[in-house]
């Protein structure tokens, strides 16, 4: 029983770190990136995080990081960001893309891509593109468009902090740090 109790608080005291600094606010305007392996840990279990999906040249990823950027900065919620054309990552979002395809029953998946992973793994919500009649090669967001797109971003954000944030206050206390 003590060896298991034991366990328990390790695994508190080892993960509690990555939840409390995904729930935490985000303190700057940038978005951190994370690697293949990062994404990979996060698949894992025991690191909750919203993670974007998407890549530099993209038209609609253009538009859609600096608003989801200020949906983060409202929310609290830190987003990591995973660059789909990275070489570095190539391969691994082919399997990201099966897993959500396979999860989602979706015949495709398209960036720009914001998934809430939970700490168990898994993916618990996903929101794909910008806002409907939006065609960003022959048009910015309209001012609607981009509030429509913030608003969806809040709440997804909002609901991944609501089910994996509660109690990392009081975990993080026990924890001592």
């Amino acid at each position: 029983m003590k060896t298991k109790l034991r366990i328990s608080i390790l695994l508190i005291l080892f993960t509690m770190p990555a939840i409390i600094s995904s729930c935490n606010s985000v303190r700057h305007k940038s978005i951190a990136s994370i690697n293949s392996t990062e994404l990979k840990n996060a698949f894992d279990g025991g690191s909750p995080q919203v993670v974007y999906l998407g890549f530099e040249e993209c038209p609609w990823c253009i538009e859609a990081l600096p608003i989801l950027e200020k949906a983060a900065q409202s929310t609290g919620v830190s987003v990591s960001s995973f660059d789909t054309r990275h070489e570095n990552n190539i391969e691994y979002y082919e399997t990201v893309k099966g897993k959500i395809c396979v999860q989602f029953d979706l015949d495709y998946l398209f960036v720009p891509c914001v998934i809430a992973i939970d700490v168990n793994g898994q993916i618990d919500d996903i929101y794909m593109g910008t806002v409907d009649a939006h065609n960003a090669i022959e048009n910015k967001m309209t001012e609607e468009q981009a509030r429509i797109l913030e608003t969806t971003y809040i709440t997804l954000l909002s609901n991944w902090r609501e089910k994996n944030c509660k109690n990392t206050e009081k975990l993080y206390m026990l924890s001592g740090a």
